[in-house]
């Protein structure tokens, strides 16, 4: 990727072009749209503004516009910091499984819950893909399969963004209890309730499974992991391309101290964090598991910087599953290690769910929630799947747990089955830290020069990547995230990706109502 510089254009050069609607006039949300200008001439070419263009399919992963720890606002006329969220009370939420969903992995996407792979016993693995649509009231529906996977996996991440689902590492089942650790990444565009046909990617440096992946920024992560042989503290990154496919994946910092697998991460626009996990594949030995949590700054190029401390859980914890929401870290089950009391290799399981504010330099607030305060799951889980919808629900599906009758026996091959939703509540306050990041924006043969910004309030920054025209499928380096509403963009650019950093006091907000893009009649071949 190639660095950045930042050009800075004069507000009125912008104010001047095309249609000569001054920068700062906002859209209303009947008129909010990405709106191309016709013909050859030189001036505005492109806009999308307000709320409604934005984020036209908030929280349903379809658009390529994604807003984190950011909410649509209407009344203002764009994306503003999201109020502070924390889980409500669990409760069943409509069709339990077919199957259970022990090293499953999915996400939610359109209004479908895909629940991908999974142990199918104790000795094989599953490749079904079980599809359900939520209904008008938010629950479950009836699950269906669609198009199975290539083979039986486990121990795999799936991340729904921005029109596509991505899938890295797992376990590759091979039958009879084994499983070749994988270093694909796939890519797919889901149809009407199906994932095909999935699409190669690169390659990762490393065999993950048992590991955790996250997306920020615009880039892909791959964090720790088992490679089958031994656990690993190394983090891999790759760029996601302008066509939605996997960039070439590169080596960056590795967690601090040693081997580690089975954590949980979480991430904003700035920063990446570990939660726990289980060191040197000795899961039974309780001073093997993790409470320490580390935070990494996130570079223009997506390398991280050394990571930091970031204070510690609640208790010990591995194989928990964590999530960004509404300027929170909300993190949930997990085990304590050792041996549970049903004799369950790796120890019990926990119902409890916390969350913690995250601040703007990647600090933590204090942890709350947790089952003593009311904050606890039906039952106690591990490695499930954990999701939000697009109506302000969280989503628990499947897993594992140890001791509870009729969901364990011998090496848990009793999977739990259950499908629990938690209506996220509002707590005064907003998030400090959001971000909006914009899908590849381009215009047929037109060659692009400056980028306009609307936004007012303090805190709102941007920063933009963009392709050239001779190499239209490779980003830049991000520019530096500037407080600057003109810029000009560098020469011979095809396509531009702009991302909007809010940044607050945990009280207001600033507002980032739109862009617009001034171009040229690109040159002849």
């Amino acid at each position: 990727m190639r660095p950045l510089t930042l050009p800075i254009l004069a507000l009125g050069a912008l104010a001047s072009c095309g249609d000569g609607a001054p920068p700062d006039a906002a859209a209303s949300p009947a008129d909010a749209a990405v709106t191309p200008d016709a013909g050859p001439s030189a001036g505005r070419c492109l806009s999308l503004e307000g709320a409604a263009a934005l984020l036209p399919a908030e929280g349903r992963h379809t658009a390529p516009h994604e807003g984190l720890n950011v909410v649509a606002d209407p009344a203002r006329g764009g994306v503003v910091l999201s109020p502070r969220l924390h889980p409500g009370p669990w409760v069943e939420a409509g069709e339990t499984l077919p199957r259970g969903a022990h090293d499953s992995d999915g996400d939610l996407y359109d209004g479908r819950l895909y629940v991908l792979g999974g142990q199918q016993d104790r000795f094989n693995g599953e490749a079904s893909l079980l599809v359900s649509t939520l209904d008008a009231d938010g629950r479950a529906g009836p699950w269906r399969t669609a198009t199975p996977f290539m083979f039986g996996i486990i121990d795999h991440i799936v991340l729904a963004h921005a029109g596509r689902m991505y899938l890295t590492g797992g376990g590759q089942s091979l039958g009879n209890d084994s499983f070749r650790q994988q270093v694909a990444s796939w890519f797919v565009t889901p149809g009407e309730g199906d994932l095909t046909p999935w699409q190669r990617g690169p390659d990762n440096p490393r065999r993950r499974f048992g590991h955790e992946a996250v997306i920020a920024r615009g880039f892909l992560y791959t964090l720790v992991g088992d490679d089958g042989f031994d656990a690993h503290d190394d983090v891999s990154v790759a760029a996601l391309l302008p066509d939605g496919s996997i960039g070439p994946w590169r080596v960056t910092t590795p967690v601090p101290e040693g081997a580690l697998q089975f954590i949980a991460g979480a991430a904003t626009s700035r920063n990446i964090w570990v939660l726990g996990g289980c060191r040197r594949k000795n899961c039974q030995l309780r001073a093997n598991i993790e409470r320490r949590v580390w935070v990494a700054d996130i570079g223009n190029d997506g390398a991280l910087s050394a990571w930091r401390s970031a204070g510690e859980l609640p208790v010990p914890n591995y194989d928990q599953k964590a999530l960004m929401v509404g300027g929170r870290i909300v993190m949930a089950g997990g085990r304590e290690g050792g041996n549970s009391r049903c004799g369950d290799v790796g120890g019990a399981n926990y119902r409890d769910v916390w969350w913690a504010e995250v601040n703007p330099d990647g600090g933590l607030g204090a942890w709350q929630g947790g089952a003593a305060e009311g904050a606890a799951m039906p039952r106690s889980r591990s490695d499930f799947i954990l999701r939000r919808d697009h109506q302000n629900n969280l989503w628990i599906v499947g897993g594992r747990t140890a001791c509870d009758p009729g969901e364990s026996a011998a090496f848990n091959t009793n999977y739990p089955r259950t499908v629990w939703r938690s209506a996220l509540e509002t707590d005064p306050g907003r998030a400090r830290i959001g971000a909006w990041t914009s899908g590849p924006l381009a215009v047929a043969g037109r060659t692009l020069e400056a980028l306009s910004v609307d936004a007012s309030g303090p805190g709102v920054r941007v920063r933009f990547r963009v392709a050239a025209r001779a190499a239209p499928n490779t980003w830049s380096d991000w520019s530096d995230a500037v407080e600057t509403r003109a810029l000009r963009l560098p020469p011979d650019t095809a396509t531009v990706q702009v991302e909007a950093e809010l940044e607050g006091d945990g009280t207001d907000t600033g507002v980032f109502r739109g862009l617009s893009l001034s171009c040229a009649a690109a040159p002849s071949p």
